[in-house]
């Protein structure tokens, strides 16, 4: 039997803000895509201990879901971990959710629902899921940050480390922990990992970008498909959103730069670079066609195609640049027959675990509530003022990359 479940994440929900929005768009497209059931992959409280409003708020939001016979499951993110109460179970008195845990929660006996709230044991965690012996699409939900398909500087918690301490086989992983959608399937088998995005209209870091969710269409225990739906406001029929997919396991080895070609001779079937550039510099001449006149088929047919593109590119972009790397000196620029780079350097900061840094503000003085906001720039602020101890805070890791400077396509 087909299932279809919406996957969505990190609303971040509190009385009186926009967040709310997103969540009750959600639930709309819940309900127009006739899902089975709705999982929210944690974060789903702005506050770590919420008050009587947050809890009403995310109860309404929900309430739909409860009326259509649509079971809502969640786990906790580090929100709701942080909390000095049991956020969660405060929303269960008020709200139609339902938390999952070790032991399976069916979905019409296609799909098996696992969940792991945020903790510091994730090994004993999945050691402890019960495996019932049945054929299902075993699911875990969970908030943690993997790489593939995130960003691997921020990250270093690999998605087969979870199969390899999980004590039931797992199809694939629905995670929450990125406000973009991301996606990552191994080949050999379909072991994936899905990120939904955020339901938050707030945490958008570009004007075009959008609160998004993912339906996950199961039709056996082998067989999934993972579909992005931009949640639109105002009554708008969502669509499919832009996906930033992490490599398959077929060609995550295979960057450019692991191999130097300047003192061979390329064979007959090989596409040199300077071949390469020459349909580039067509597409950066190209006259922008009318879009008003196309129709909806050819156009949807064009963003697909315009959407592979630009992945396709920045894989590639990627690869050259791993490869200029080792050629380019530090804080060198290069100059070619087009463009102009520098090697440069960034530092990125990622907060340390929520234990270390919440008693590093114990230790300072600086109540919590200070930096459980959107995002860490508040964190970044105390660290910048001398406030809190940066090193208290913040893991530090510099890494090098390559930026265009110039690009000129005159002759």
């Amino acid at each position: 039997m087909t299932v279809r479940i919406l996957h969505v994440s990190d609303s971040l929900v509190a009385a009186d803000t926009p967040a709310v929005e997103g969540l009750r768009r959600a639930v709309e497209a819940a309900l127009a895509r006739e899902a089975d059931a709705v999982v929210h992959t944690g974060n789903l409280l702005r506050r770590p201990t919420p008050d009587g409003g947050d809890i009403e708020t995310v109860a309404s939001a929900l309430e739909p879901l409860s009326g259509a016979g649509i079971p809502c499951y969640v786990v906790a993110g580090p929100r709701e971990a942080a909390g000095a109460r049991d956020s969660l179970a405060m929303l269960a008195e008020r709200a139609p959710v339902e938390r999952l845990g070790a032991t399976p929660t069916y979905v019409e006996n296609t799909v098996a629902l696992y969940g792991i709230d945020r903790g510091p044991d994730l090994e004993e965690a999945l050691a402890s899921l019960v495996d019932e012996d049945l054929r299902t699409h075993n699911l875990l939900c969970l908030h943690r940050e993997l790489t593939p398909p995130l960003n691997p500087y921020a990250v270093d918690l690999q998605p087969f480390e979870l199969t390899d301490h999980s004590a039931v086989y797992l199809n694939g992983v629905l995670a929450g922990g990125s406000d973009d959608p991301r996606e990552w399937v191994a080949d050999e088998h379909g072991y994936h990992v899905s990120y939904p995005g955020t339901t938050n209209p707030e945490v958008a870091d570009d004007p075009g970008d959008r609160p998004t969710a993912a339906l996950l269409t199961v039709r056996s225990a082998d067989e999934a498909q993972r579909e992005v739906i931009e949640l639109r406001p105002d009554g708008a029929k969502g669509g499919r959103a832009k996906v930033d997919a992490a490599p398959t396991d077929d060609d995550s080895g295979s960057a450019a730069g692991t191999s130097n070609r300047d003192d061979t001779t390329p064979g007959p079937d090989v596409v040199t670079p300077e071949a390469e550039m020459a349909p580039l510099l067509d597409l950066l001449e190209y006259d922008e066609a009318s879009l008003a006149d196309a129709d909806t088929e050819t156009l949807t047919d064009l963003y697909g195609l315009l959407s592979q593109v630009k992945s396709l590119l920045d894989d590639r972009r990627k690869e050259v640049g791993e490869v200029l790397e080792t050629r380019v000196a530090a804080d060198e620029e290069y100059t070619g027959r087009y463009a102009t780079i520098r090697r440069t350097r960034s530092t990125r900061r990622s907060p340390k675990d929520d234990e270390t840094v919440f008693g590093a503000l114990d230790e300072a003085g600086v109540d919590r509530e200070t930096v459980l906001g959107i995002d860490s720039s508040k964190l970044r602020d105390l660290a910048d003022s001398g406030d809190v101890p940066e090193a208290a805070v913040f893991d530090t890791e510099e890494r090098t990359y390559i930026r265009r400077q110039d690009l000129s396509i005159e002759e």
